[in-house]
């Protein structure tokens, strides 16, 4: 999965709002673990995302985010 961009629109109306606070928190330079959130695909879908992130700093400055989203398969429980 690639995203391009600070706000793709593919979050589920319900995990809006937990996804930009988990975003600020990335580009404040914070590590993330297993934040989960749901998308909704092309085809109307939904499906599930445990999302990790680790910054990387350069001479003390955030120079990128380096990110791990895994699908859950069935068996995480549909809200």
């Amino acid at each position: 999965m690639k995203l391009l961009g600070k706000n793709p629109n593919i979050f589920h109306p319900e995990d809006i709002q937990k996804v930009q606070q988990a975003l600020s928190k990335a580009l404040k330079g914070e590590k993330g673990a297993g934040f989960e959130y749901r998308i909704i695909t092309k085809k109307g879908d939904i499906k599930w995302i445990s999302h990790s992130w680790s910054p990387i700093y350069i001479d003390k400055k955030l120079q990128s985010i380096v990110s791990v989203m895994k699908i859950f398969r069935k068996g995480k429980k549909q809200k």
